[in-house]
């Protein structure tokens, strides 16, 4: 799979790509700290080049967390969660609600971050 969208974007499918991208896709929080400590033999700059060239050829997106950190999440895996503040439970929504047309715009990408109180917590 992960071949398969760097050939699809004609980028060369090189080890150190892989490796990047299975960082992305495996990491419960992929932020560049966990992606460089996940690839101790990959070089800190490879690693920052690679990254800058999956977000610019639109493989890989950074979005910002609850805590203001960077996290970069692979574009098929275009998924939204409701996560519960009080006991950090995160699920992930069945559909999403702005893959369409909203109000004349085309939606061409979206990171949508919800936080509540899910139901365990909020019968404590």
């Amino acid at each position: 799979m992960i071949e398969k969208l760097l050939q699809d974007k004609h980028i060369k499918v090189t080890k150190q790509r892989v490796d990047v991208l299975n960082s992305i896709m495996n990491l419960e929080i992929p932020t560049i700290k966990n992606i460089l400590d996940n690839n101790k033999e990959i070089n800190k700059s490879t690693i920052y080049r690679i990254i800058d060239n999956l977000v610019s050829n639109n493989i890989v997106s950074k979005v910002i967390d609850e805590n203001n950190e960077v996290i970069y999440i692979l574009n098929s895996n275009h998924n939204h969660y409701l996560k519960c503040i009080k006991c950090h439970k995160k699920v992930v929504m069945d559909n999403c609600p702005f893959d369409h047309e909203i109000d004349g715009f085309q939606v061409i990408n979206h990171y949508v971050n919800i936080e509540g109180i899910c139901s365990s917590c909020q019968k404590k």
